[in-house]
């Protein structure tokens, strides 16, 4: 049986990623917006998930650099509970809107018998 090394996590890599983008991650591509982390980074690649609700995601994990490891993460953990506050309070005013029977920009829709 082969050993598994220790660094196939990708944990002891630093230095410079290249930013690739992509359609849309795997929640995304399920409908579960709220859940997607916007960037997935692994050794030298960061990959930006391309949906809709990430269009104005700005790449933090772009450099990696082992001294400050628990300063990448902490900068996206907060980034991420940012961008699911904002994901959130966007959802609850559409619902609210089509609740009223208005549409996405606040006028009177037409409303089915």
């Amino acid at each position: 049986m082969a050993k598994i090394s220790n660094n196939s996590s990708g944990a002891n890599w630093s230095g410079e990623r290249t930013v690739l983008p992509y359609q849309s991650c795997g929640y995304c591509g399920t409908g579960h917006h709220a859940d997607c982390r916007g960037e997935l980074g692994y050794y030298d690649r960061l990959w930006v998930c391309g949906c809709e609700c990430n269009a104005d995601w700005v790449p933090i994990a772009v450099i990696v650099n082992n001294e400050t490891k628990e300063d990448n993460e902490k900068r996206l953990e907060k980034a991420l509970q940012e961008k699911q506050s904002t994901y959130k309070s966007t959802r609850t005013s559409e619902e609210s809107l089509g609740n009223q029977g208005l549409d996405s920009e606040g006028r009177q829709g037409s409303l089915d018998s």
